[in-house]
């Protein structure tokens, strides 16, 4: 993790666009969680409607068939049976479509040819530290024994870029003499941690882990609880998911925030007036690990699923009426947090709040095709039992999804 396939994939993306004149997709299977998603995820990302009689992998791979284009696969290590049946349906029925996936293993489909993605030379992983670090604090200046000093850190971070950007940021508290010290005592505390795990592997979660507890107790717990988000996330859901810190007072959530993102463990992403949050790939899990220690999880997602509904609610509303298009958006920007939520719900037996979050999200579904609403809806029903019986609402959803099937 945290070694640049992403970074390389769409570099690489831009570099082939001429060989590929019906385009270049990528989809981004980071935030999905569900790995019978991950045939809905693609046909989203492609704007694919199911076809009559078809099952939506019989839709994609027709769709595709006479296509001469580019479908990166980001993320994939965590569905990789999935993502292997995608590929293998896809591959021997559409010549002409190149896979691309990046992934922490192979995905192990026939015809795969891996690329193993190496860390950086020394040379270059000198060169990234001081970019990164001169950005943010262009007072370091570049010296012989400072540049030795670097490229032992970044030796000792098997010049892995996630890492030696993590270490990086550090430049404006610690001197790069205590960077290398600090470094290297974390790394022998974690060092052999991760049994059978490969050894730049257990060099990164020492990173993390070392950037980790540099946060002080309540930064920590905010990181922790921002883990429950899949994909982005703005400043509002970090507040109700985070809100009930007895540290911290709700309106000093956004300072914590700001806090995370100075310290690179939380991304910030601006569009034109909208700012949004994420957290890494590697960052989450990482979370998601202290979250489960702290025996959190429950309650944090109880919070996220709260969130999401009320969202979705609002949402609805507006969609319904003269503001369709604002409503559209915020269920697009939300769908990978809608769609945890509702994993979340139905997991964990709230019914109730997985039929209304099915509910509000009905309209928004059927517009833009989300087929993976009338899957939710056809396991919320068999869910159903004398004690819990959903309302007729989820029959509507799973019909209204049959009919479109031609079922």
């Amino acid at each position: 993790g945290g070694v640049g396939k992403t970074r390389i994939a769409i570099e690489l993306a831009r570099m082939t666009t001429e060989g590929f004149p019906d385009g270049t997709w990528i989809v981004d299977l980071g935030p999905v969680g569900d790995p019978a998603a991950v045939v809905s995820a693609v046909a989203t990302t492609l704007s694919l409607s199911l076809r009559p009689g078809k099952s939506m992998l019989e839709s994609i791979v027709e769709a595709l068939s006479d296509r001469r284009e580019l479908l990166i696969l980001d993320n994939c290590e965590h569905l990789i049976e999935s993502v292997s049946e995608l590929v293998e349906a896809v591959v021997p029925q559409c010549p002409r479509v190149t896979v691309l996936a990046t992934s922490r293993e192979p995905i192990g489909a026939p015809g795969e040819r891996v690329v193993r993605v190496s860390s950086l030379e020394p040379e270059e992983a000198v060169e990234l530290f001081y970019a990164r670090a001169q950005a943010l604090d262009d007072s370091l200046a570049r010296t012989a024994s400072g540049a030795e000093t670097v490229g032992v850190i970044c030796r000792r971070l098997d010049g892995i870029p996630l890492a030696i950007e993590l270490a990086a940021s550090r430049v404006r508290s610690l001197s790069l003499e205590d960077l290398a010290l600090r470094l290297h005592d974390r790394f022998r505390l974690l060092r052999g941690s991760g049994r059978g795990a490969a050894e730049r592997h257990q060099t990164l979660r020492a990173t993390v882990s070392w950037s980790y507890q540099l946060l002080s107790d309540v930064e920590q717990t905010v990181f922790n609880r921002l883990s429950v988000f899949a994909g982005g996330f703005d400043l509002s859901a970090a507040e109700a998911v985070c809100g009930d810190l007895e540290e911290s007072a709700r309106e000093d959530i956004i300072d914590i925030v700001a806090s995370l993102v100075d310290k690179s463990m939380v991304a910030m992403d601006r569009t034109g007036s909208v700012t949004r949050y994420r957290l890494l790939e590697t960052l989450r899990q990482y979370g998601e690990e202290r979250l489960a220690d702290g025996e959190d999880t429950a309650s944090t997602r109880n919070r996220h699923l709260e969130h999401y509904l009320a969202m979705s609610v609002d949402a609805r509303a507006i969609e319904m009426g003269p503001r369709q298009v604002e409503g559209d958006l915020d269920f697009e920007r939300e769908w990978d947090n809608i769609r945890a939520a509702v994993s979340w719900a139905t997991d964990s037996n709230q019914l109730a709040d997985a039929d209304a979050l099915l509910w509000a999200t009905f309209p928004f579904a059927v517009l833009r095709t989300r087929y993976e609403a009338g899957d939710w809806a056809s396991s919320l029903l068999e869910l159903e039992t004398s004690e819990a019986t959903s309302s007729g609402r989820v029959t509507v959803v799973a019909a209204a999804f049959a009919m479109f099937a031609a079922d």
